[in-house]
């Protein structure tokens, strides 16, 4: 764990991109590539597993972040953006944005090429709107959702550290506790 507290940016986010594959691992021992699909297989794993196991969503990869920045004593948010199609179909998508030198920036350490890279920001409202612009683009892009769904019932929060272990709705419910975001 040590080693990778003192990584610096550029090679945390090539670290992250490059070593933790995307996928998650069931109850089983499992693993699984995409997003998860079985609320009572998927349990959020602490940062010290996704190092080992070298996988996870964008929810395990985003607690990571958060242990490294909170442990280098980084000011920093986290965000919970999805979009709600019915009671079991909501995509979703966490990230983390830290502060340095007045700007906010969001470390996206994804494989998706709407959503990943280092992107620097002067406001949140700016950081706001571009994250929302991203993630429907991503889902539509990956198929997640379409035109033809209600693009009128994303919703946003700023939440605080979860947990670790819970399962996927358990996750859900506490992202949603946290400070809800209009954009």
């Amino acid at each position: 764990m040590e080693e990778f507290l003192n990584l610096n940016i550029e090679n945390l986010f090539n670290y992250v991109l490059k070593e933790i594959r995307y996928g998650w691992i069931d109850t089983k021992g499992i693993e699984h590539y995409g997003v998860n699909d079985d609320d009572l297989e998927y349990h959020l794993q602490t940062p010290e597993e996704t190092l080992k196991r070298k996988i996870g969503i964008c929810w395990d990869k985003c607690e990571l972040l958060r242990y490294y920045f909170e442990n280098n004593h980084y000011e920093l948010k986290t965000y919970f953006i999805y979009l709600y199609l019915n009671d079991n179909n909501c995509p979703s998508h966490a990230m983390l944005v830290y502060k340095k030198d007045n700007n906010l920036i969001w470390i996206e350490p994804s494989i998706s090429k709407m959503l990943g890279g280092i992107h620097i920001y002067k406001t949140e409202e700016e950081f706001l709107i571009d994250m929302k612009q991203r993630f429907i683009q991503n889902g539509l892009n990956n198929n997640f959702f379409t035109e033809k769904d209600n693009l009128k019932k994303i919703y946003c929060y700023q939440f605080e550290k979860s947990m670790h272990g819970v399962r996927g709705s358990e996750y859900y419910n506490h992202c949603r506790k946290g400070k809800k975001i209009e954009i």
